[in-house]
């Protein structure tokens, strides 16, 4: 029972995880967008404007569920069944979430405003909107799934080979997508404030799925270079790759060193490097994904 358990643990942490992001989002929804008529893109964004058009007879989670119904017979061809499953889960909670939530959270959501003397402050709600949403999308993302809509569309592209990140293709999808906002609410300003919404929305999603693996990648031209790469090994634990090189200069055979390590160990690297060689030449470059041993696992990226 034990072996089971230990065996299908990481899955059930992935669908925890999962629940807990479509949570997030959900309340930036109720919280942030759905009181103030801001569009908060993509499928949940159609939907917040329909729940309007419809005079709020049909909730906005049903809603989200009836328009993602044609990416998940697109996606299911073009991603695979097993993307797929999951985002079904992160969909179906997702919608859950929406509309058990809806309630409780438009009355917090009034109260924040009587707290501001009943005038809302919609650039800030934008903000704190889009930073919830991103979060919630993002947290889903890692688990290697989606809540449907412009973040399936995101996915589909992106399996296409449009070679985007994540956030810019869900930007370009929701561009689109806000012109209906516009139409009928026929309000300039409330669109404004919706681009803010989806731009910061995008960026934190951007932050979480790159920022969370971003490592640096370094290059170390030295004569100490079998020093240099032992103390590497040994003091920071990382791997390192040596190329052979000439050095056009004085035209002279130098071994050049390649080795990745995170952020918080670049520091280290450098003052090493100096103390054992300050003559050393280094190129620190921003490596935005990094696979492998002590970095990220495949599973979760493909």
């Amino acid at each position: 029972m034990k072996e089971k358990l230990k065996v299908a643990w990481p899955k059930i942490a992935d669908y925890i995880v999962m629940t807990v992001g479509v949570v997030i989002s959900a309340a930036a929804v109720n919280l942030f967008f759905v009181p103030y008529k801001i569009h908060s893109g993509g499928v949940s964004g159609i939907a917040t404007v329909l729940y309007y058009l419809f005079n709020n007879k049909v909730p906005v989670g049903v809603l989200v569920a009836l328009l993602n119904l044609p990416l998940f017979l697109i996606g299911y061809r073009i991603i695979g069944k097993r993307f797929m499953i999951r985002t079904l889960y992160a969909t179906v909670m997702y919608t859950v979430a929406v509309d058990v939530t809806a309630k409780w959270l438009s009355e917090v959501s009034k109260k924040i405003t009587i707290e501001s003397g009943n005038i809302p402050d919609l650039m800030l709600f934008c903000f704190f909107g889009g930073a919830l949403m991103g979060l919630g999308l993002g947290i889903v993302f890692t688990r290697n799934a989606c809540t449907g809509g412009s973040d399936l569309f995101a996915e589909i592209m992106r399996r296409k080979g449009i070679h985007y990140s994540i956030g810019t293709l869900m930007f370009m999808f929701d561009g689109v997508s806000v012109l209906m906002s516009l139409i009928v609410f026929k309000n300039l300003l409330l669109v404004l404030y919706s681009v803010i919404a989806i731009f910061v929305s995008m960026k934190v999603i951007d932050l979480i799925l790159d920022g969370a693996n971003v490592a640096k990648a370094v290059y170390i031209m030295s004569d100490k270079s079998e020093e240099i790469a032992d103390a590497i090994i040994n003091d920071i634990g990382r791997g390192v790759t040596g190329f052979a090189g000439r050095g056009m200069y004085y035209r002279q055979s130098r071994e050049t060193l390649f080795c990745v390590v995170k952020n918080r160990q670049l520091p280290a690297l450098k003052k090493l490097v100096k103390e054992l060689d300050s003559k050393a030449f280094l190129i620190v470059t921003t490596a935005h994904q990094v696979l492998g041993e002590g970095f990220g696992a495949f599973d979760k990226e493909l």
